[in-house]
């Protein structure tokens, strides 16, 4: 009995030391990192690899306008060789103004695996409300041009001025006055005009959606 103990303790001692001895798997792991520069159809993100596991062969970002996205879902694939530490997607052909989910991923063959889950709203492509103020004439060349940006629509207006023309319906392809940016009014005096000429004025505003 005492020979028959001696040997299974042994052989429990053995296993314990080789399972001990064994080195311990790798395991892919990634990390979704914060959105950055957002606009009306892209934005950037942020990720990082944590442990390359066995060898990643291929890393990015999935993302869609549902949740609990993968790798099916539209992704992007970063063209640098895998390596630990950051990297970053941009995100292209988004719609406006629309919430998506969007992980950050790593895989080797089948095998994925995924960083938390954040989302993001796009901004809105809705173009600026402008309205122009009526015109005051100095003498038969100057004149005092202007108007109000009432709404900045989606994003923030970046110009803002005055256009005309001796044809109706000026644009900002012909004459065009800036005057600064942002929402209010504003006004510019305007000379060296043709006298005895009928003028066609509106003010503008311009977005990241485009002119009003």
């Amino acid at each position: 009995m005492n020979i028959d103990k001696s040997i299974y303790l042994f052989l429990i001692a053995g296993m314990l030391i080789l399972n001990t001895c064994k080195e311990p798997e790798k395991q892919m792991l990634v990390e979704t990192g914060v959105v950055s520069n957002v606009k009306i159809s892209s934005a950037d993100v942020a990720g990082k690899l944590l442990d390359l596991g066995e060898g990643v062969s291929a890393y990015g970002h999935c993302y869609s306008t549902t949740a609990n996205v993968t790798v099916s879902s539209s992704k992007t694939v970063i063209d640098v060789a895998p390596s630990l530490g950051g990297f970053t997607s941009s995100l292209t052909g988004l719609l406006p103004n629309q919430t998506y989910y969007v992980k950050a991923y790593g895989s080797r063959g089948s095998e994925t695996v995924y960083g938390n889950e954040i989302s993001f709203t796009t901004l809105s492509d809705s173009k600026p409300e402008v309205t122009t103020d009526n015109i005051t004439v100095f003498d038969k060349e100057t004149a005092v041009l202007g108007g109000e940006v009432i709404s900045q629509g989606g994003t923030p207006v970046t110009e803002r001025g005055v256009c005309y023309n001796l044809a109706p319906g000026p644009t900002i392809d012909n004459n065009k006055v800036p005057i600064g940016s942002g929402i209010g009014k504003f006004s510019y005096t305007v000379d060296k005009l043709t006298s005895d000429r009928k003028y066609y004025v509106r003010a503008y505003a311009t977005n990241m959606g485009g002119t009003s």
